[in-house]
């Protein structure tokens, strides 16, 4: 399950390790954490289903893959370059930091979903299918720091919201079904729903 303490834990100690020690480190380890979780959470996907059918099932799986690190990189780097001009010489360690982060962090996604008519056997996430959004993750961790008064903090924020988006372009995941047949059980296919949390 996300969380956003353990998410602004491991950014903190990754930036800590890159040299980063400023005072509000910490306030903005929790303000990438806490707008990521909150745009995150509740976040639907589809999935393409194979196993038994008729029936209903359940599926029920841990992690979002498929999220590449170096695009997620990429994106926050070229937003946050385009919108500030020349940043700073450590924009990209922030940029390889966050990204990092997030991988791990989706590692541990709970996803919940609901099929038919496979009710036993698999769930695969359809690549594109979950719906983040890059501005609105970006005013989420914008929110989550209210005492950030700088004028480019809105656009930084934005920045890490389009780029931690953009990851999710290829994203994936896996979930076991299980359920109760509603006739004879022969092999088949079929799709589900659900959510992220």
């Amino acid at each position: 399950m996300l969380s956003a303490p353990t998410w602004s834990s491991a950014l903190f100690s990754d930036l800590s390790g890159k040299g980063f020690a400023g005072s509000r480190l910490m306030d903005f380890t929790d303000a990438v954490a806490n707008g990521s979780v909150l745009h995150i959470v509740g976040k639907s996907f589809d999935t393409t289903d194979v196993g038994t059918v008729p029936g209903d099932g359940i599926g029920t799986g841990t992690g979002i893959t498929g999220i590449i690190s170096a695009t997620v990189a990429s994106a926050i780097f070229t937003t946050a370059s385009g919108s500030f001009g020349s940043f700073g010489t450590r924009l990209q360690d922030v940029a390889d930091s966050v990204a990092d982060i997030l991988v791990a962090q989706m590692l541990t996604a709970l996803l919940t979903s609901a099929h038919n008519p496979v009710f036993d056997g698999t769930g695969t996430v359809d690549i594109g299918s979950i719906a983040v959004v890059g501005s609105a993750w970006g005013s989420a961790i914008q929110t989550a720091a209210p005492t950030f008064l700088g004028s480019e903090w809105p656009n930084f924020s934005n920045a890490i919201g389009v780029g931690c988006a953009a990851g999710f372009a290829t994203a994936t995941g896996l979930v076991t079904i299980t359920g109760s047949p509603s006739g004879a059980p022969v092999p088949g296919n079929g799709t589900g729903t659900g959510t992220l949390s």
